[in-house]
């Protein structure tokens, strides 16, 4: 089940630079944001651990991180 997360949310609102990412590429970083490993992504998502792999470089070459710590600290920001 997908569920509507803060990545989806910072999207939607055209928060940059999350605005730069697409609806797939978002639903990667939401699972990767609820502590989703790649392989447990690619089952929620029905997707192939490769896909999921490209889309998660994608997201991260958009956003200008490069690991999901990276991804945690950037959320963290927009929360606080």
């Amino acid at each position: 089940m997908i569920r509507h997360g803060i990545v989806k949310s910072l999207n939607e609102r055209k928060i940059s630079p999350f605005d730069r990412i697409t609806p797939r590429e978002t639903d990667v970083c939401d699972c990767i944001a609820r502590g989703l490993t790649t392989e447990g992504v690619a089952l929620e998502l029905g997707i192939s651990v490769s896909s999921v792999k490209t889309l998660r470089t994608r997201a991260y070459r958009k956003l200008n991180i490069g690991s999901k710590s990276e991804l945690f600290a950037m959320l963290l920001n927009f929360l606080a």
